[in-house]
């Protein structure tokens, strides 16, 4: 099965990796397969590089890091960071620093040496002890002297909130904790967009409770929004650009799109749900699947 994929800068491309131990580059309008990588292990994660749209970044089963040439297919550079598989990878918006996460429940931070290009491990942080990390999530903030933040998804049943604290070795520190229902699956989380909200920063999570949950960073505790109608556990979330779209998918293969109502005026948000069982109904569900933007890292 396909573990992860990422969309390219352009939004031309989307690269996949898989348990089959291949890396494929994906043509979006045509559907056509444009290159297949056989590496020598499984992979888990997969990024694109967030300047250099000719790089993206494979996380492994075995704790490497590797940075992938796009049009060559060569590798750039490989580096073990872990003792454990890498789950998680993502890359804040300047490209300077890459955040790779371990089934060990560590988050490694690395650097690029401005003089050889390549990356090294900086500084570690631990968020468990026994539990994975199924997900990391980088967040810009555009606000002048907030630190970037990066949300992160734990196998007992907590998402992590963390701060950077020091932008020159990428060193995170713990901001806030929200409790989710999360012990078995590969849960997701993104966060918003955030165009519209005027009072906060919020965040979307799946759950094995077969809900999809809204927090705002600036109210830590229960959810500002609860969204049902999946019967499985909900495994992936993403926002389209503009934040009217929000798609969960779960782990019996249904997707939803929930449709935003209205002008939003706070963190709280009214929405109604389409239902979409295959990629045709996906796309005609959105109107358009060529037409619709590609996620993107996110700012607020």
């Amino acid at each position: 099965p396909v573990t992860d994929f990422d969309w390219s800068l352009s939004g031309e491309d989307i690269v996949s990796v898989s348990l089959d131990k291949t890396m494929r580059v994906w043509r979006v309008v045509s559907g056509e397969c444009l290159r297949v990588i056989q590496d020598r292990v499984e992979l888990l994660a997969v990024t694109f590089h967030t300047v250099n749209n000719n790089v993206f970044v494979v996380g492994t089963v075995n704790g490497l890091l590797k940075f992938m040439n796009l049009s060559t297919g060569k590798e750039v550079q490989e580096i073990l960071i872990s003792d454990g598989d890498v789950r998680s990878v993502c890359v804040d918006k300047n490209g300077t620093h890459v955040f790779a996460a371990d089934g060990m429940g560590v988050i490694h931070s690395l650097t690029e040496d401005p003089s050889s290009g390549h990356y090294i491990v900086t500084s570690r942080i631990t968020i468990s002890s026994r539990a994975p990390i199924t997900c990391l999530a980088y967040c810009n903030r555009v606000s002048k002297g907030a630190a970037p933040l990066v949300l992160v998804n734990v196998a007992e049943d907590r998402l992590q909130l963390l701060k950077v604290v020091d932008p020159y070795q990428a060193i995170l520190a713990p901001v806030a904790s929200y409790v989710i229902h999360q012990q078995q699956f590969d849960i997701r989380s993104q966060f918003c967009p955030s165009l519209f909200v005027q009072d906060g920063l919020c965040f979307v999570t799946g759950s094995e409770d077969m809900s999809v949950l809204l927090y705002d960073v600036q109210r830590p505790g229960k959810p500002v929004n609860v969204l049902m109608g999946h019967s499985a556990t909900v495994l992936g979330v993403s926002w389209n650009n503009s934040e009217t779209l929000l798609a969960s998918s779960d782990a019996l293969g249904m997707v939803i799109l929930w449709k935003r109502k209205g002008r939003v005026d706070g963190p709280a948000m009214k929405q109604e749900s389409t239902k979409a069982r295959t990629i045709s109904d996906l796309v005609q569900a959105t109107g358009s699947g060529k037409n619709t933007p590609p996620p993107s890292s996110p700012l607020s």
